[in-house]
């Protein structure tokens, strides 16, 4: 990443240049392709990079990010956070959490999740409302947990997430549409079981729910 941030800022690479493929810099600069796909990301979140999918990546214009967001796309690359291991995490964490909403959710988390069920139906088409949806429901099923401890790295996980995992899920699914359709019949089996106070079936079907999205992100980044 810094090699790449360093051509950037001595201008040998300009806004609007196409950089080599993974391939090509992954053998100049003697590193994996998987490093090289972490710091692209990087320099994504930075904004010095813009990738266009089917196209390639090219240098833009950068743009203002938070020290915090510039530390965070740092430490994906130092840390070689795999998108994989977020995965892995979330089924720790997001398992448990659907478990003690089972048990413990109130009629307000129950009134909460129909929304946002609602409004995932609703906004199908819409990408970005859709991913805040997405969000919302899981963060309401950690909400509903009732342990703040939970609640706190789940808001760490997302942190990961959303500048990691998902750059390759928005950029790289083909079919988006069967994608939402299956997540929401997905999201509607987990909240019927938190409804239903039955926390084996709850863990069960958020269990799946998320290694399903592990065996799709398995295979977009292969």
């Amino acid at each position: 990443m810094q090699q790449i941030q360093e051509l950037i800022e001595e201008k040998q690479l300009k806004p609007g240049d196409r950089l080599p493929s993974e391939r090509e810099l992954a053998n100049a600069l003697t590193v994996s392709r998987a490093s090289v796909r972490q710091a692209i990301t990087a320099l994504a979140t930075k904004g010095l990079l813009s990738v266009q999918q089917g196209d390639g990546t090219y240098v833009t214009t950068p743009s203002f990010r938070s020290d915090a967001l510039v530390e965070l796309s740092q430490q994906l690359v130092e840390q070689q956070i795999s998108p994989n291991e977020i995965v892995e995490t979330r089924l720790l964490i997001e398992c448990e959490c659907a478990r003690l909403c089972a048990l413990r959710a109130t009629p307000e988390i129950c009134q909460k999740l129909d929304a946002l069920l609602e409004h995932n139906r609703e906004a199908r088409g819409d990408g970005d409302t859709l991913e805040k949806m997405n969000t919302d429901l899981h963060n309401t099923i950690a909400i509903g947990a009732q342990n703040k401890a939970l609640l706190k790295i789940m808001s760490d996980i997302w942190a990961l997430m959303n500048e990691n995992m998902w750059y390759f899920l928005k950029n790289k699914t083909n079919d988006r549409t069967a994608v939402v359709e299956k997540h929401l019949r997905q999201h509607v089996e987990i909240v019927e079981a938190i409804k239903a106070h039955d926390p084996k079936r709850a863990k069960e079907k958020m269990k799946e729910h998320l290694t399903d999205i592990d065996s799709s992100l398995a295979s977009l980044i292969s």
